[in-house]
Formats: C-alpha cells, structure tokens, sequence
C-alpha cells in the first residue's frame, strides 16, 4: 500500500513545482467558475428574473 503512487520523498523537485502548480491553477480554476455562478445566482435573485 505504502509503495503505491508517488510521495513527494521520492518526487524530483521540479515535479513536485510542476504538481504544486498545477494545483494552485487548478484552485483558481474551480473558485472562478464558484464565483462566477455565485453572483449570477445572486444577480438572479436581486432582479427577481430566472
């Protein structure tokens, strides 16, 4: 179990940057979209128009 998928032990530092990076766009990626559809729904219900 322990020796499955990679741990950054044995990971070389630019893939651990490169998974580090990823992850961050990743994050900003989700949080965009989030809010994105936060504030149409919020614009929604202030107009009252669906």
């Amino acid at each position: 179990m322990a020796e499955r998928g990679n741990t950054t032990a044995e990971l070389a530092p630019e893939e651990i940057t490169r998974r580090r990076a990823k992850a961050r766009r990743t994050a900003l990626f989700l949080a965009a979209i989030s809010t994105v559809v936060f504030v149409s729904f919020l614009v929604t219900g202030i107009t009252g128009r669906g």
